[in-house]
């Protein structure tokens, strides 16, 4: 191999002549890996070396892991492992993990500027990823060099002023006055948090037509009926605010607990213990729209997991 050294990569290999892209993944997984999968949802396409190639990468996340026989090519020397998300991110970082497509980066525009918007660009660029607008009621803010969120909170945390103001500190950076405009800005990952239907009709097909693989509500309904069935209707990932946005009101709930214990957990152990709650919930949408032939839709699963949490609560109690 032209590198001539061992490398971790994610399960991967070249189509056969006519076959689908979807169908290889699922070849590739079973080959490499020994394994089938229950379900698959996509992350979309992107073009690693445009500079001298027309190579296009199609990726998938698979859940519902069973094993089978791996078949490997005569030339392939590969040994299979599981690594943790987490484990895999601190394996990126200190760069133990090389191969591009296993780590390729997404570009995300983030609506707001108050405590969710921070740090959803927080926690999103650790995980790799460039955020390049951010907003508030006024105008929004773009960087393609990345957003300098240190310069955002200085501006939103301690000083108390508007967006624009980055662009001083930032001179790279532009401002343009008014809000729905911050969505014609080409991203591969969509994280609406600033209000309630913030991203219209209209400002779906413009994220559509830009590339836009995922969309996660960080605020109250921030998309539309209209936008959500666009997304729907387009393949985008979508993650509805009834599901993505309930991390706030699970963060109340742990500090109600340690209040309530006289405890003092660390930012560290408060994190773990929201990535767990956000994991399950995860598991329950997804299993919900499986269960009710709603694959992949989960908004559908969400409202499903929601009706029947209370609907259960409801006959334990005895009120039905």
């Amino acid at each position: 191999y032209a590198m001539q050294q061992e490398l971790w990569e994610l399960p991967a290999g070249k189509l056969e002549k006519g076959e689908d892209p979807f169908e290889a993944a699922k070849r590739e997984l079973g080959e490499e890996c020994g394994l089938t999968a229950d379900h698959y949802i996509s992350l979309g396409q992107f073009y690693p070396t445009v500079g001298y190639d027309t190579e296009v990468i199609y990726t998938w996340v698979a859940t519902g892991l069973h094993k089978t026989q791996m078949h490997l090519d005569a030339d392939e020397f590969l040994t299979p492992d599981r690594v943790p998300l987490d484990k895999a991110y601190e394996m990126v970082m200190s760069g133990e993990i090389k191969d591009g497509k296993t780590i390729a980066g997404k570009t995300v525009v983030v609506s707001g500027s108050g405590n969710v918007a921070i740090y959803a660009v927080q926690k999103i660029t650790e995980m790799g990823a460039k955020v390049v607008a951010m907003s508030d009621s006024n105008g929004y803010i773009y960087d393609p060099d990345g957003i300098k969120l240190d310069v955002v909170k200085q501006l939103k945390e301690v000083e108390r002023k508007r967006i624009k103001e980055y662009v001083k500190a930032v001179p790279t950076a532009t401002y343009t006055e008014g809000c729905s405009g911050i969505w014609t800005i080409p991203c591969q990952i969509a994280l609406p948090c600033a209000t309630q239907n913030e991203i219209n009709e209209a400002s779906a097909k413009a994220l559509i037509a830009n590339g836009v693989e995922a969309v996660g509500e960080g605020a109250n309904m921030p998309s539309t009926l209209e936008a959500t069935a666009a997304f729907q209707q387009a393949g985008v990932l979508f993650a509805p605010a009834k599901a993505a946005n309930a991390g706030g009101v699970a963060v109340s709930a742990l500090e109600m607990s340690q209040n309530s214990q006289r405890l003092s957990w660390t930012f560290e152990e408060v994190d773990a213990k929201l990535k767990d709650i956000m994991v399950n919930i995860f598991a329950k949408v997804d299993l919900a729209a499986h269960e009710y032939a709603k694959e992949g839709d989960y908004v559908a699963g969400a409202n499903i997991a929601g009706f029947l949490k209370v609907a259960d609560a409801m006959m334990a109690q005895g009120a039905v």
